[in-house]
């Protein structure tokens, strides 16, 4: 009901990097630039395993796209972005909670061939 995309995936707890990964976060990158973003700050789970890999794919990838990111690992990412203004995320209790946010996802979903997107209403 927010207008929000949601992956309905229902993947907890662990995290891999996969062949899609790359794209994805590149896909990021070109929306933030085209919404203006000059610097993006990512907030990972620190208890997700493989997350101190995909801090550093990440940042990899942001320094051969030229484009200013941080990467921060956290034990309570939640309650962090809860502060936060222009938010980026598809967990409404973060949307309740943050100051403001950006609907990234529908600027990206376009640019996917195949995405599978259902209207839940």
């Amino acid at each position: 009901m927010d207008g929000t995309y949601r992956d309905l995936a229902g993947l907890r707890g662990t995290y891999r990097l996969i062949d899609k990964t790359d794209t994805a976060v590149r896909l990021i990158f070109a929306a933030l630039r085209e919404a203006a973003a000059e610097k993006a700050v990512f907030w990972l789970d620190k208890p997700i395993s493989n997350s101190g890999r995909l801090k550093a794919r990440i940042a990899e990838i942001a320094q051969e796209e030229r484009f200013e990111a941080e990467i921060e690992l956290a034990d309570k990412v939640d309650q962090t972005l809860y502060e936060l203004s222009n938010v980026i995320t598809g967990d409404s209790v973060i949307l309740d909670h943050c100051e403001s946010w950006l609907n990234l996802t529908e600027r990206i979903l376009p640019r996917i061939p195949g995405a599978w997107v259902i209207q839940i209403s």
